[in-house]
């Protein structure tokens, strides 16, 4: 069978201060009241029915992910004792589902990215399980690049292989986030791809892959394997969890792999990576404003003004800026700076501000 692994982990740092520890970016109600969380499962449940569906998140976030979510999948959320990065969250979902169905093939998929066609996404996803099937390797999905981004990792395509609807690219290699200059080679070349961070696997050859790669989490795992629906199932996982090494599947293990398999992804894909994205996204009035909460704009042009407070903002004569606002601090910045608000919250943490992070 074909399952979904939901990875809703991650603080949103980039989010400050609407996102806070207890409160992260995938959780924020970014988009007609929804948050990405609950897009991306009204998603995914159109095409994989709601026991296929694994939803990882952290201890701290587990009461408002079930507030957020249908009760039919309170009993697929997966607890992560403490955040260690993809490979550990990715394996704790791969030994229940190996418990469950060892010859299945999963897909992780971040909570937190909006897809702007849904339909095209889910075609993507069906044609990357055929692929992960008959080739019995991961497939990775890559997005064409619009623009020379250097806020995110690359994926160069080798050979080609297959034709038609199941063609795909041999990964010739990962590439970590560029400088502009090499970003806009990348971009002019044609032959690389933005990693969208959605990775398709079989199921034991990702564990398989783990035991080669990184052992002392594969013995990890095995431990909480031999737990699952033990009465100290809970008390084993925190137990092991602390021991993991926090590392992303990228460095642990695709990148040392021989074989991966790489597939465009067209469907209007982002990782809404920073309030400036968020304001991509949102409508916009015939300034080209994007306002969420009460607000006044005069003379004012292409900024983003969001507030959940009772207080009215007033702006004028502004252009591209960010203002948001919450109860205990108020962020106002370029726009070109959206992508740096996390160096507010290293500065916060710096000043052990952990009442405002």
């Amino acid at each position: 069978m074909n399952h979904i692994v939901v990875m809703a982990g991650g603080r949103g740092t980039r989010f400050w201060p609407k996102s806070r520890q207890q409160y992260p970016k995938h959780l924020i109600p970014f988009l007609n009241g929804k948050s990405l969380l609950q897009l991306t499962v009204e998603r995914i449940k159109k095409s994989f029915p709601i026991r296929n569906i694994w939803i990882v998140t952290s201890k701290d976030h587990v009461a408002l992910t079930r507030k957020q979510l249908p009760k039919a999948f309170h009993q697929h959320i997966l607890i992560e004792p403490q955040g260690k990065n993809t490979a550990a969250c990715i394996g704790l979902a791969a030994v229940h589902i190996a418990d469950q169905d060892p010859l299945g093939v999963f897909a992780a998929i971040p909570a937190d990215h909006y897809i702007q066609q849904a339909p095209a996404y889910l075609r993507s996803l069906k044609i990357a399980f055929q692929l992960a099937e008959a080739s019995r390797t991961v497939v990775t999905m890559g997005v064409k690049p619009t623009y020379p981004a250097t806020g995110y990792g690359y994926i160069q395509k080798g050979k080609q292989i297959g034709s038609g609807g199941l063609k795909a690219f041999r990964v010739k290699r990962f590439v970590e986030k560029p400088n502009q200059k090499i970003a806009n080679r990348y971009l002019n070349s044609r032959s690389y791809l933005w990693n969208s961070g959605v990775f398709v696997w079989p199921v034991l050859k990702y564990l398989h892959d783990i035991k080669d790669h990184m052992p002392k989490l594969f013995a990890g795992l095995v431990v909480i394997a031999n737990a699952v629906g033990k009465k100290d199932e809970d008390k084993i996982t925190r137990q092991v969890y602390r021991q993991f090494k926090s590392i992303s599947v990228d460095y642990g293990v695709m990148e040392k792999l021989k074989e991966v398999l790489v597939m465009r992804l067209d469907c209007g894909w982002s990782d809404v990576g920073s309030w400036e994205s968020v304001f991509e996204l949102l409508k916009k009035d015939q300034s080209g404003n994007a306002v969420v909460g009460k607000a006044m704009l005069l003379q004012s042009q292409s900024s983003l003004v969001w507030s959940t407070e009772s207080r009215l903002i007033a702006t004028l004569g502004i252009g591209r800026l960010v203002i948001v606002d919450t109860p205990k601090a108020l962020l106002v910045c370029d726009m070109k700076h959206a992508q740096e608000v996390r160096k507010l919250v290293t500065q916060l943490e710096k000043q052990k501000r952990f009442d405002l992070i």
